[in-house]
């Protein structure tokens, strides 16, 4: 039930089902440790994992890898990048190379390159997992060049890419034009292959032949996204409200305070920009009652 709870939309209700299992004086085992400060990271409650981090000390389970992996991305998640390092630092021989790679994970996902590439170069062993974060960092951080020579070393190493390493690669590949290798070219005809549903590789590959001024390519592309009846995914949100996660989806209605937030909205609205409407309308420079009035309310829902 801790596990269910924490990878539902309420995941910090795992813990009120953890105050449930102490009061009845059940002991917890090293699993419910992980599945809790799995929760505790996905609705980031810091404070709470810090509380469960106590509990995982006392009742004896620090030394155990699976916790010890969970605390590590609990407080990267939580941008307590440092306090990860610590724990990491006291992980016996630095555990296994999952461990390792949730480290560096947290170096990536805080922006720390110097720090990912140190690590990296640390490591007693990689994976396509060590080898996908590094690139992940490089290309997030505009270190394009370096993420393509961070390839050319992966595959030189004798891992095979799998498709998160061409995901990453086909990003990296569009915005350096680098279709005069034919590296962004071969990237994002096999991702289509791999999946022919997913509009971004159509939109990325069409923007590598773009910048390259192959616009008969481009027209291809494009007409096959047409022909597969491929659709632009709507842009969604996560945020985290009193230990409920909230998806709110572009133009979506669906939530079950939809009329509230809306009627909030409206109220913001008005408030926000009353004076910038009336001097825009003034001058003649606003013009909200024409086609893309839809796509306007979508995005403030949004």
């Amino acid at each position: 039930m801790i596990r269910c709870f924490a990878k539902s939309e309420s995941p910090l209700q795992s813990l009120v089902l953890y105050s449930c299992v102490l009061r009845n004086c059940v002991r917890p085992n090293n699993y419910s440790f992980t599945f809790l400060l799995q929760a505790c990271s996905k609705g980031l409650g810091l404070y709470e994992g810090v509380q469960v981090h106590g509990h995982v000390l006392k009742l004896g389970f620090g030394e155990d890898v699976y916790v010890r992996n969970a605390l590590i991305h609990l407080y990267s998640s939580c941008r307590r990048v440092e306090s990860s390092k610590q724990v990491f630092d006291e992980s016996p021989h630095h555990c296994d190379v999952v461990t390792w790679n949730v480290m560096l994970a947290g170096f990536a996902r805080d922006g720390r390159v110097s720090a990912v590439e140190k690590l990296f170069d640390e490591m007693p062993k990689r994976d396509v997992i060590s080898w996908n974060t590094l690139l992940m960092a490089y290309v997030h951080t505009g270190k394009l060049e370096e993420a393509v020579e961070c390839f050319k070393r992966m595959r030189e190493s004798g891992l095979v890419p799998d498709e998160a390493t061409l995901v990453i690669m086909l990003s990296a590949s569009a915005q350096l034009s680098l279709l005069e290798n034919e590296l962004g070219e071969k990237i994002g005809n096999r991702l289509i292959e791999l999946d022919p549903t997913y509009d971004g590789h159509y939109v990325q590959l069409a923007s590598i032949y773009a910048n390259s001024r192959k616009w008969e390519d481009v027209a291809r592309v494009r007409r096959l996204m047409t022909e597969r009846n491929t659709s632009k995914v709507a842009g969604w949100s996560l945020i985290e409200a009193q230990g409920k996660v909230h998806r709110f989806v572009a133009g979506d209605r669906e939530h079950e305070q939809s009329l509230e937030i809306q009627k909030m909205l409206e109220v913001i609205d008005t408030r926000s920009f009353a004076g910038s409407f009336q001097h825009y309308s003034l001058c003649g420079r606003c013009n909200v009652a024409g086609p893309d009035y839809g796509k306007i309310v979508k995005l403030q829902i949004h």
